[in-house]
């Protein structure tokens, strides 16, 4: 198939994606509810994390782990209170000898693992997902009447570890009148019954300039947990984004969660995405950025293990885990 054929292809299912939209289109629009900015804002705590591998050596990867927490005000303004953190280091292998001396949360997630494709990345992003939900349950612990707002849905693997520090916090926030979200950047599900992903759906309404939230049944799609109700929300007036929005707690009170959440979704860098999120993020992946920072730790003390700056040189990794000493680099370089 040359590029239009591949094209033809395309606009085929595009038509029929949007014959079977209208009709389904019509139907989402009966369901749509409308809100309105409240007259007083709760503070919200913004929760995202994000990894980076620095090291893979004898068939080990170590990869460093960082979660932020931003505590976040509006008073007309954004003004950020605080800003939680907590760093970790996670070591991934399949070597018998190490996996041996692993708790059983590390060999659950590791058989899990082995069904999804690159087991390390996939192992490390579960670490730090559970190291989130762990800074969730503290902050609801620690706060009252507060937003505490994950990146991502609130569905877990079926892990107890998983499920208990998620109901954690649930519960924590049930006794201190918080509030617990979870926001996704993205949503390629498709839960509406259409061709298009919800998402590209939802992006073909035309519902005026107001703010809406939808509720949705979620398809099962894998095997996770969910431990909320699932809806999808237009935060900012006239804005063709829509965002998944997980409601863990209060459920069934969506009207009072959704003209919060709107209050943080009004800054035009990120308009109808709470704009603490953002920051969150922009904590978290600078954990990426901080390659010099590592070389020079890692080949000062490596040497203390018996790893020299060689072994050190040529186990350095990008950030999602592969090797910065593969020849093929070197040729790509060449290629440019």
């Amino acid at each position: 198939m040359d590029i239009l054929g591949g094209l033809e292809v395309l606009g085929k299912y595009k038509r029929l994606g949007e014959e079977v939209g209208r009709g389904r289109l019509e139907e989402v629009s009966r369901s749509i509810k409308p809100f309105e900015y409240p007259e007083g804002t709760r503070d919200l705590v913004a929760i995202d994390g994000s990894h980076t591998f620095v090291l893979h050596l004898a068939g080990l990867w170590l990869a460093l782990i960082r979660v932020g927490a931003l505590h976040y005000e509006f008073r007309g303004d954004y003004r950020m209170r605080e800003l939680y953190s907590e760093e970790s280091m996670a070591a991934v292998s399949l070597h018998e000898e190490f996996v041996k001396e692993q708790d059983g949360l590390y060999r659950a997630i590791l058989e899990r693992g082995k069904r999804q494709g690159n087991l390390h990345t996939y192992m490390v992003g579960e670490f730090r997902r559970l190291a989130e939900l762990r800074m969730a349950g503290r902050l609801a612990e620690k706060l009252s009447d507060t937003i505490i707002a994950l990146d991502g849905p609130l569905a877990t693997p079926p892990l107890e570890e998983f499920s208990s520090t998620m109901e954690g916090a649930m519960e924590a926030c049930r006794k201190n009148g918080n509030t617990l979200v979870g926001v996704s950047k993205d949503s390629n599900t498709h839960s509406l019954d259409s061709l298009f992903s919800d998402g590209e759906l939802l992006a073909r309404l035309e519902n005026g300039e107001g703010l809406f939230y939808l509720p949705v049944t979620p398809k099962k799609a894998e095997p996770l947990c969910l431990h909320g109700e699932v809806y999808f929300a237009r935060l900012y007036p006239g804005a063709k984004r829509w965002f998944r929005v997980d409601i863990g707690v209060p459920r069934g009170e969506p009207e009072g969660v959704f003209p919060q959440l709107a209050s943080y979704a009004r800054s035009a860098l990120c308009p109808g995405y709470p704009y603490p999120l953002l920051e969150a993020h922009r904590y978290a992946v600078e954990v990426r950025r901080m390659e010099e920072v590592y070389d020079r730790i890692l080949t000062d003390l490596g040497p203390r293990y018996g790893i020299t700056p060689e072994e050190i040189l040529r186990g350095r990794t990008d950030a999602e885990g592969g090797s910065k000493a593969l020849f093929h680099r070197d040729l790509d370089l060449l290629s440019r």
